[in-house]
């Protein structure tokens, strides 16, 4: 007798941050990646720290939405979190939030 795989629960904003978070960890967990992340955020180590010690949650969105302007990074990410990048992409879609109206 074969089971079905549950389908997984579809992602809320809440489980769109902890990709989130966990990309921001990713990021800081390798020298050379935060260092590209810090440059081209144009943030420095301080202001990384004191984003993350006042919980703006900015700093999380600002690094999921780093990982997945590179493919290459999104690719090694997903595979160490062992995610799809769709799913990946899914988080990074919500907390982006709605697409802004455009005015006619």
């Amino acid at each position: 007798m074969r089971f079905k795989q549950p389908k997984p629960a579809p992602l809320d904003h809440a489980g769109a941050e902890a990709t989130a978070a966990r990309s921001l960890a990713f990021l800081t967990a390798d020298p050379g990646r935060l260092k590209r992340f810090l440059s081209d955020s144009g943030m420095d180590p301080q202001q990384l720290a004191e984003s993350l010690a006042t919980g703006d949650t900015g700093i999380l969105a600002a690094a999921l939405d780093h990982i997945v302007g590179d493919e290459s990074l999104l690719m090694v990410f997903a595979s160490e979190v062992r995610s799809k990048p769709e799913e990946i992409m899914m988080a990074h879609a919500l907390l982006q939030g709605p697409a802004p109206l455009s005015s006619m």
